[in-house]
Parts: C-alpha cells; structure tokens; sequence
C-alpha cells in the first residue's frame, strides 16, 4: 500500500502519517482489522532511531514493538500481534528523532 502524507485524523486508506517539514517525513502501514498478525511497516526520509508502541483507545501503552536505528527511504517491518490484545481500536504510533506518525488499528476476531 501506498503512504498518504498528513493525515491526522482517521481514514479509510491503508496508511496515516503527520509530515512535520519535508525532511522528515514518516509513513507507517499496518492493516486494519487485524485478527490475528500481521506487519506493519515504517519508512523515514532521514536516518534516525525510532520506537514504534502500540496503545490502547484510552491511551494507555499495551505493547511497544520496535526500538532501534532505521535507514533512510529503506522499509522496516514490524511484527503486529493481536495476541492478548482485546477486540477493539488501538493506535500504533511512531516516534523518532525528527516526527511522529500513527495509524488506527482495529483488532477484530
């Protein structure tokens, strides 16, 4: 799927991300609904180290996926596991040196 740049709110398209200058934009991709795993991937336009956390619709951090380096415009997959999660909508978020991204993630069995 393609990445779709700033889109804050939620959308039917595969993707959201937030672009806070041109240098450093993100796109995070992820399906949704997921039933039970599935990858989600994230790109960045400068080099930088990011944390990519899975939180619940209260806000509350149920899991964080990734930390570490990623390289520049190079895709990065990240694992998505519905397992221990309840049905229901989570926000998987990005953060890095540069910008901040997230994407809705319904969990549905």
């Amino acid at each position: 799927s393609s990445a779709m740049r700033a889109a804050p709110s939620p959308s039917k398209s595969s993707t959201a991300t937030r672009a806070p200058s041109a240098a450093s934009r993100f796109a995070v991709a992820a399906p949704s609904p997921l039933a039970a795993r599935a990858t989600a991937t994230v790109r960045v336009e400068a080099p930088q180290t990011v944390a990519v956390a899975l939180y619940d619709a209260v806000g509350r951090r149920v899991a964080v996926l990734f930390e570490g380096p990623v390289a520049a415009g190079a895709p990065r997959a990240v694992g998505l596991e519905a397992r221990g999660l309840a049905d229901g909508v989570y926000v998987l978020v990005v953060t890095g040196e540069t910008g901040r991204a997230s994407r809705l993630v319904t969990v549905a069995r």
